[in-house]
């Protein structure tokens, strides 16, 4: 299920969160090879590889999305300089989330609806916790950018209603 990314996609890379990563000696090669892309928050403001730091929440909806089947990538994985953070509060933190290919946003909303389900059930609680993401989607030689913080099943209802529109596209 690995993309191979086309020269139209050339203005993606532009974007300025892309080009960061570009500024850290990141390819464009690199970044195509891959569906998804979780990468840290401070991606834009860091000023060198060393100070990239991914959410632990993150680097588990990574994993899972690999387990799904997803060609997934995290900032360590494109960059081994990158560290990690665990926070002790009650949110999740995914930090910015490129779902570069259209195949994969189906895989995405239902790992993140599993995490959001477990999660409420493993604590036996009737909400979720807060989640902070800045999610970017790929929508033709478009970008769209939902910086979303609220609770995870608002989240999911927001990303299930965008995978109808894209369905209804068709």
């Amino acid at each position: 299920m690995e993309p191979k990314m086309r020269d139209d996609n050339a203005a993606l890379f532009e974007h300025p969160e892309l080009r960061a990563l570009q500024s850290f000696g990141v390819t464009t090669e690199a970044m195509g090879k891959f569906q998804v892309l979780c990468l840290p928050e401070n991606v834009r403001e860091a000023s060198s590889r060393g100070e990239l730091v991914d959410a632990g929440n993150a680097l588990d909806l990574a994993k899972l999305l690999k387990e799904a089947g997803v060609s997934t990538a995290t900032s360590y994985d494109l960059t081994p300089e990158a560290k990690t953070i665990e926070r002790r509060g009650g949110d999740w933190w995914f930090g910015v989330v490129w779902v570069l290919g259209n195949v994969a946003l189906p895989f995405f909303i239902s790992v993140l609806a599993n995490m959001v389900t477990g999660w409420r059930e493993s604590k036996g609680k009737s909400k979720a916790p807060t989640a902070h993401i800045k999610l970017r989607l790929k929508r033709g030689e478009n970008v769209v950018n939902i910086d979303y913080s609220g609770d995870g099943d608002t989240l999911v209802d927001v990303l299930n209603a965008l995978k109808r529109d894209r369905e209804n596209e068709k």
